[in-house]
């Protein structure tokens, strides 16, 4: 039905044009002469052939504009994708189209000659294109030129011209927004062709094929004077300009586009449904430490949080291979298992999990709506990751889930998440460096707001090996009168490490198939049996046949992930040093004797110095990209500096450019692809890798 509605909007679209041009233009040329032809044929029905035209042409080319949007409002509904366009985004439209016009028709903005014009007409559509997609771009270029046309005239008008800027936006949006293709140089070590295929090609056939080929056309029609290909020559003048212009121009363009979307005015990812857009309505993207706004919101929403017996899970590393494992594990017992990681990976829905499976987009949208309503009566506005919370838990407790596993977002004791009142078990995975800036510059400081999370008479896990922030744990346990449970690393053994999966034993438990890989996976493990004891003295009953299939059959995207097999391509979420370090370790273990291809992006507030150090041992070649954070480090200033440290490496501005050319590179060597650096360019990774293949 979205498609037939599209449809129908697109041939009253340019039924609309064609009747505005004919009760509208009256030239002496052939053009003039169809149109005269279908005045004449309407007099006999209307004293005002003319009128009636435009009329009837503006009012099918409104209607058909209406019913193009509401096929693409219906499409997303299909796909549970937002089911309206914000008010944001048709105002940026509105003034990108009334741009264009001005640029387009206003006096001195441009130089037109009989058969070709040379201006910046195109810059607002490409922004559209850019900023939204290709509907959104045909829409501004197609309806700015019936609009000049119809309130400046300047010159003879046909709809083909129409048509034609609707298509033109449509090519832009379609290389300039999704960046369908990604070009691999193979063994090529030139700096990469910047402008092939992504910025070249919506130039080449909005130039080339709609621009020479089809408006030469409308121009014949209505100049004469000349043959088809006598226009064609000419007008070659209007592109050999246009052309280097516009490649000049994109890539500034494409920074621009880079500061409005910081600034909220892009729209929504397409892979993103209502949930996403609700969250950032209702939230403010601040990331600001504090339990004040998310109690009130949960006090206002009755207290979900006290509803469902919980495992509170704080610590630097490990956290979300520990929540993913022990949960599988709690499944494999029967019962009904809720989670909350974070960050999200693929998109906000695989933050919340019952029994490993991500809510549905309108079941979290319904949360945030419920939020929404209840928010409003809020002294002030809580940030998105305390609504994200505040939904896990409403969910949780709607969903009667017999336990939840939470994930803290950062540090603990001012975390969203720190509300509950009395958890089943607090879990501190291990504490080290990172975010030191907010957390403190020690691991007693971080481990002092870790240790925020113990409650009252609640034991707490500790899984580090680090001293000062085992007695600062400790002694906040003691002060809270709870109990600490140490994983003892002694009862662990690394039996045998592979691409396949790691294999473990555990005193107490025996022999152990992890499907996690990693060198740091066997350490998460034996926090997870450790917790597994904990719980079961806290009356849950956990067979051994329960923790052998869940530790089996775990599945955690981003941590030491393998996601291709030939040639075997890595994705590793690793972003402090200490990550940095396991991953390294990792590819010791998994791929021994072998140096490995490496695909490294980061954030520039991290610790990176340390990073070529660490990863000069075990990297074949390094090649740097930029991930789609406003927090991210260039990636020409990341390969300097892993270069500095003696690792080979190159920056690519274009993230699906880097992971082409890495691909290639490591195909061609027959090593291994790992990539790693921050989890927010998980999904990136993935759909570039899926372009290449």
């Amino acid at each position: 039905m979205s498609a037939i509605l599209s449809a129908i909007g697109l041939i009253l679209f340019a039924i609309g044009a064609f009747g505005l041009y004919s009760g509208l233009y009256s030239g002496d040329n052939a053009a003039g002469e169809l149109a005269a032809r279908v005045r004449e044929a309407l007099s006999s029905a209307f004293a005002e052939p003319k009128t009636a035209l435009v009329i009837a042409g503006a009012a099918a080319a409104v209607i058909g504009i209406v019913l193009v949007f509401a096929g693409a409002v219906r499409a997303r509904r299909e796909k549970k994708s937002r089911a309206q366009i914000s008010i944001r985004v048709m105002t940026v439209l509105a003034m990108l189209l009334a741009m264009t016009v001005m640029l387009d028709r206003l006096p001195g903005l441009s130089i037109k000659t009989a058969g070709w014009k040379i201006g910046f007409s195109f810059v607002p559509p490409m922004l559209a294109a850019m900023l939204y997609g290709p509907p959104e771009a045909a829409l501004v270029y197609g309806l700015s030129d019936l609009i000049g046309a119809t309130l400046f005239p300047f010159g003879p008008y046909h709809p083909g011209f129409t048509v034609v800027a609707a298509l033109m936006g449509f090519v832009m949006g379609l290389f300039l927004n999704k960046k369908p293709f990604a070009f691999v140089k193979g063994s090529f070590e030139w700096k990469k062709l910047r402008f092939f295929p992504n910025h070249l090609m919506p130039v080449l056939i909005n130039a080339i094929a709609l621009g020479l080929f089809v408006n030469t056309v409308w121009v014949s029609q209505l100049y004469g004077s000349k043959t088809y290909w006598g226009w064609f020559a000419y007008r070659l003048v209007e592109y050999a300009i246009l052309v280097p212009v516009q490649l000049i121009l994109i890539p500034a363009l494409l920074k621009l586009c880079e500061t409005l979307k910081k600034a909220g005015l892009a729209g929504r990812d397409r892979r993103r449904g209502a949930s996403d857009e609700r969250l950032r309505e209702i939230s403010r993207s601040e990331s600001i430490l504090g339990l004040e706004r998310v109690t009130e919101l949960l006090s206002l929403m009755g207290r979900p949080q006290n509803a469902v017996p919980v495992v509170h899970v704080a610590g630097t590393n490990g956290k979300g291979s520990f929540t993913a494992m022990l949960a599988s594990v709690l499944r494999e017992a029967g019962l009904k298992v809720g989670s909350f990681t974070s960050p999200a990976i693929t998109g906000v829905t695989d933050s919340i999990r019952i029994n490993g499976e991500p809510v549905s987009d309108s079941e979290l949208d319904a949360a945030f709506k419920r939020i929404a309503d209840i928010s409003s009566a809020m002294k002030e506005r809580p940030t998105e990751f305390e609504v994200l919370t505040a939904a896990a838990y409403g969910i949780f407790s709607d969903e009667k889930c017999d336990i939840a596993i939470v994930e803290c977002g950062l540090g603990g004791a001012g975390d969203a998440t720190n509300v509950v009142d009395k958890p089943l078990l607090a879990v501190i995975t291990n504490v080290q460096l990172d975010h030191t800036d907010r957390l403190g510059g020690t691991t007693a400081e971080i481990a002092a707001k870790k240790a925020g999370i113990i409650k009252r008479g609640r034991p707490v896990l500790w899984g580090g090996d680090d001293p000062e922030a085992e007695a600062v744990v400790k002694a906040a346990a003691a002060r809270q009168g709870a109990s600490v449970i140490k994983t003892d690393r002694t009862r662990l053994s690394v039996i045998s490490e592979s691409i396949d999966g790691t294999e473990i034993g555990f005193s107490g438990f025996g022999r152990l198939r992890l499907s996690l890989i990693g060198a740091y996976q066997p350490e998460n493990a034996a926090n997870v049996l450790t917790a597994v004891e904990a719980l079961r003295k806290e009356g849950l009953d956990i067979p051994d046949a329960a923790v052998r299939a869940g530790l089996s059959e775990t599945s955690w995207p981003a941590r030491f992930e393998l996601i291709r097999k030939d040639p075997p391509v890595i994705f590793d979420g690793a972003h402090n040093p200490a990550g940095v370090s396991l991953a390294a370790e990792s590819i010791k273990r998994i791929f021994p004797g072998t140096k490995a291809v490496l695909l490294v992006g980061v954030m520039a507030d991290k610790d990176h110095a340390k990073y070529p150090g660490l990863l000069a041992p075990v990297c074949d070649k390094a090649f740097c990209v930029k991930p789609s954070n406003p927090r991210s480090l260039a990636a020409d200033a990341l390969a300097d500096e892993l270069r500095s440290g003696g690792v080979e490496a190159e920056g690519f501005d274009e993230l699906s450019e880097g992971v082409a050319a890495a691909y290639s590179y490591a195909k061609e060597k027959g090593l291994p692809l790992v990539a790693m650096g921050t989890l927010y360019m998980y999904g990136q990774v993935i759909a570039a890798l899926d372009a290449v293949q």
